[in-house]
């Protein structure tokens, strides 16, 4: 084989899968967009009327970085004209931290809710954060020194700019492997210590309503995240496809998805729980009052047990330093 047609089939294998990573783009984007809208309703009248704390934080963090980076990125791909070499590199850097950051602020959340279960025990609180912070600093660490050894391959479209338009690369193995295999690590003990603790507490005859609902949604989290991380680690082994594994925006629609519907259900269980409780008609303050569950350790270390206090209204809750939908296990 002659080096032109070596070189015409490295192009045709590059615009192959930059096709299908932009096509695969527009997807996400019209999905995330789609959410948006379904959810906007119930963002408005549960988030926004809501006090600021870490949860209300990080819901509008993750609504608004994903839609700077969809709105960066996938215009850029789009571009009529090809890219030169330091624009593309640019371009592939800022997705990747993109992306980082944003399982990092998701993978927070989780850590917080499997937090809440072990009743805010400061050595689990080390260890999650140790473990988010390590993880999250090794994706980076891995991913600049991978984009450094990134090829970029000159766009020919100079002549044609409606043919090739976006980034060509060859993007090293390990850049769509350990990143993902650190994620995927971090989510399976985040879950694993979810189901754990779950699992001790029903054995100990708690059953409460609010544990329920965090192993529900850390459930169906870890299902939806373990599969695109699955996904994404299938077609990174492979090198002539990674690309489409790294350029489709499908883990930026998709982590902001689950991270905003997770932080909507524990809002809405939230108000949910607070309007089936009547108001005293003795003692009316203006707020409904609202059965705040709090952990409390018994003398046996071995049994831990739960009491239910009627002191908390919604706007003292409101007040506290921690968010609304942490207030529900509160220590005592």
């Amino acid at each position: 084989m002659s080096l032109a047609n070596a070189l015409l089939d490295l192009l045709l294998d590059a615009y192959h899968q930059v096709e299908i990573a932009k096509n695969l783009a527009l997807v996400s984007v019209t999905f995330f967009v789609l959410d948006l809208f379904v959810t906007f309703e119930t963002e408005i009248k549960h988030v926004w009327s809501s006090k600021w704390g870490y949860g209300r934080i990080a819901f509008h963090f993750n609504r608004i970085w994903s839609i700077l980076v969809l709105g960066v990125y996938v215009p850029i791909t789009m571009y009529r004209y090809p890219l030169t070499p330091p624009r593309c590199r640019r371009t592939i850097t800022f997705y990747g931290y993109g992306v980082i950051i944003l399982i990092f602020n998701t993978t927070i959340v989780m850590s917080l809710r499997a937090w809440i279960l072990f009743d805010r025990n400061p050595y689990v609180c080390a260890g999650l954060a140790f473990c988010c912070a390590s993880g999250t600093i090794g994706c980076i660490v891995i991913f600049q020194l991978d984009v450094s050894r990134m090829t970029i391959i000159p766009n020919p479209g100079k002549e044609v700019p409606d043919l090739i338009t976006g980034c060509l690369t060859i993007l090293p193995r390990r850049v769509t492997l350990v990143p993902y295999l650190i994620g995927l690590s971090l989510d399976t003990g985040i879950f694993l210590a979810t189901l754990y603790r779950t699992r001790m507490l029903n054995r100990g005859g708690v059953r409460l309503p609010i544990i329920q609902c965090l192993m529900r949604d850390g459930l169906f989290y870890y299902v939806i995240n373990c599969a695109s991380l699955l996904i994404s680690i299938f077609l990174g082994i492979d090198q002539k496809i990674n690309n489409i594994a790294l350029g489709s925006a499908y883990l930026i629609a998709l982590h902001s998805t689950l991270c905003n519907r997770i932080l909507l259900s524990l809002r809405v269980f939230n108000e949910e729980l607070k309007s089936s409780v009547a108001p005293s008609s003795s003692e009316r303050t203006g707020s409904t009052t609202v059965h705040d569950t709090e952990w409390q350790v018994a003398e046996n270390e071995n049994d831990e047990s739960m009491r239910a206090t009627t002191c908390v209204g919604i706007d003292d809750c409101e007040r506290q330093s921690i968010s609304v939908e942490l207030q529900e296990l509160r220590n005592s």
